[in-house]
């Protein structure tokens, strides 16, 4: 429970990070996102509904937010 809170917590603060950072000139926040998306998504069945209903106009993002997901569960459940 507590390592499910922890996910959520930085997935939380990686989005949010992006988001402050996606308009500076250095193109971390993109990255960012994609990182904490996934995180969120795999720890959370109501913040998954969330992004994949906002993500519904962007099929390509979608799909890479997929790849990303596949491959954080790998890491996550070794």
């Amino acid at each position: 429970m507590f390592l499910k809170w922890l996910y959520l917590t930085l997935g939380a603060l990686s989005i949010l990070a992006g988001l402050v950072t996606f308009w500076l000139p250095v193109p971390i926040g993109v990255p960012l996102m994609l990182i904490g998306t996934p995180v969120i998504m795999r720890h959370s069945p109501r913040g998954r509904r969330w992004i994949m209903r906002l993500l519904k106009p962007f099929p390509k993002l979608k799909r890479q937010i997929r790849r990303q997901e596949q491959r954080i569960k790998r890491n996550l459940d070794r």
